[in-house]
């Protein structure tokens, strides 16, 4: 099984088209991150200098959101091609344990995901950091547990859309469907904070954003503030679901 993993992690690294995409990546996070922080006058009605330290950094996080995003529309490209060139029949040649090929596959993307989060979250924090210092604020300290459990919550999140693409990719072996639905998930909440308080109090919960919400300490009191507990358990509870459907799927449909 580490073999496989190694060889999976090799195969995503070989690719120029990877490093590529990820410089873009971090490029795009950073400027969004830069934007958002820049442009708080319209976002959130106050100026840079009226607005706390933990304020301007949130900010400037914010461009993990489209890291995460950049990163699932990866995910769902490169596996889906397996499918579409009919590579994956010479990856099941080699390996015709077809849990073995799926579970290396997620655990390579899922090191991957890992390591970009690191990176953009390194990236969009410092660059938070360096926007307090030039206007003559405090830097925040990361000896304050706010603030490591802030940037744990937002690394948690392109891990977690990342490891729902692969298994939405290989449930459908579809890139389209697969982004769709990742997408989908993450932008659910939206369209319920339209509704009744009553209804938030009791479909935000249920779903991925509050848990990683949660988890970071950003979360909405009333609606979708949950336990770090139950962040945790929710965000294994779909990601496990996702796992035994992509799974079972990719079992039983033949690859034509």
């Amino acid at each position: 099984m580490i073999s496989q993993i190694k060889a999976e992690w090799k195969k995503l690294m070989f690719m120029n088209f990877t490093k590529i995409y990820l410089l873009i990546l971090m490029i795009s996070s950073l400027l969004l991150g830069i934007t958002f922080s820049l442009t708080t006058n319209m976002t959130q009605g106050r100026a840079l200098n009226e607005l706390p330290n933990i304020d301007v950094i949130t900010a400037n996080l914010l461009g993990i959101d489209v890291g995460a995003i950049m990163l699932l529309v990866f995910t769902a490209i490169i596996i889906s091609s397996e499918f579409s060139t009919k590579f994956i029949h010479v990856v099941l040649a080699v390996t015709p344990q077809r849990g073995k090929v799926f579970f290396a596959k997620l655990a390579a993307f899922g090191i991957f995901s890992t390591c970009v989060s690191l990176i953009i979250t390194s990236l969009t924090f410092s660059c938070g950091q360096f926007i307090l210092y030039i206007n003559g604020r405090d830097m925040v300290s990361l000896a304050d547990g706010n603030i490591i459990r802030l940037l744990a919550g937002c690394m948690a999140m392109p891990i977690f859309y990342c490891l729902i693409t692969v298994c939405f990719t290989f449930l459908f072996r579809n890139s389209a469907l697969s982004i769709t639905c990742s997408l989908g998930i993450m932008i659910l909440p939206a369209f319920i904070s339209w509704f009744d308080e009553k209804i938030q109090m009791v479909l935000l919960p249920l779903l991925p954003r509050a848990a990683l919400h949660s988890l970071s300490g950003i979360s909405e009191l009333g609606t979708e503030s949950i336990s770090i507990i139950r962040s945790t358990i929710s965000l294994l509870i779909w990601l496990s679901t996702l796992y035994m459907f992509a799974l079972w799927n990719f079992k039983r449909k033949d690859i034509i």
